[in-house]
């Protein structure tokens, strides 16, 4: 079983605030450049060559973003990112391949995806759809926030 690398050692202090990018690809040498692609940005990049050992890395704590190839072995992408969003629905799905079929896409776009992403990903594009999608996490954790106070105070 394939331990999850990081790119940067954080502080257990910044760690709280880095964002946590799971990426998911049988290829190692595409979770190498991906890791590459964001050694100077602010994320803790974690990779997995299978759904399985993303699987394990998702239990062990919260992920913010997933980054998925469709293609993989024993377990495609669709299925993969589906589960996620069932198990893990404050995580933000992505979907990076160079290969997928009509269906698939149309399958996990309708359950949510944030954004597909289609192989080789140019660097800059890649940061900016992570950098979106953490913002737009964040925009949700706060209407959530929000909401529960409206309804605090609405209880007293």
């Amino acid at each position: 079983m394939d331990p999850p690398s990081i790119a940067k050692s954080p502080s257990s202090a910044q760690m709280a605030a880095i964002p946590k990018v799971l990426f998911v690809d049988d290829e190692p040498a595409v979770l190498e450049a991906l890791k590459c692609a964001l050694r100077k940005e602010p994320y803790e990049v974690l990779v997995a060559t299978s759904a399985a050992l993303a699987r394990d890395i998702l239990a062990r704590g919260p992920v913010d973003i997933v980054v998925s190839d469709e293609r993989m072995r024993g377990e495609t992408g669709t299925v993969f990112l589906n589960r996620v969003h069932r198990e893990y629905p404050n995580t933000v799905r992505v979907m990076l391949t160079g290969e997928a079929s009509l269906g698939a896409v149309v399958d996990v776009i309708n359950d949510g995806l944030y954004r597909f992403l289609s192989k080789p990903v140019n660097p800059g594009e890649l940061v900016r759809t992570l950098n979106g999608a953490i913002q737009m996490k964040r925009l949700g954790e706060q209407q959530a926030a929000l909401r529960a106070d409206k309804t605090r105070q609405r209880g007293r």
